[in-house]
């Protein structure tokens, strides 16, 4: 996240989620993808490509 590859970020936890190994790491990984989600939609340039992407 902090060179703002947010559809890797995304990814990322989504799958850690999906495929937990322990309780602990999905439920951090929860916390990290709403923070990577309110981060994408503080970032104009990012929030305007990623709202064409799930539009489609």
């Amino acid at each position: 996240m902090e060179m703002e590859n947010y559809p890797d970020a995304i990814t990322w936890f989504e799958n850690d989620i999906l495929n937990p190994p322990p309780l602990d790491d999905s439920v951090f990984s929860l916390i990290d993808l709403s923070d990577t989600y309110l981060l994408m939609a503080a970032d104009s340039n990012v929030s305007k490509h990623w709202i064409r992407y799930y539009n489609c």
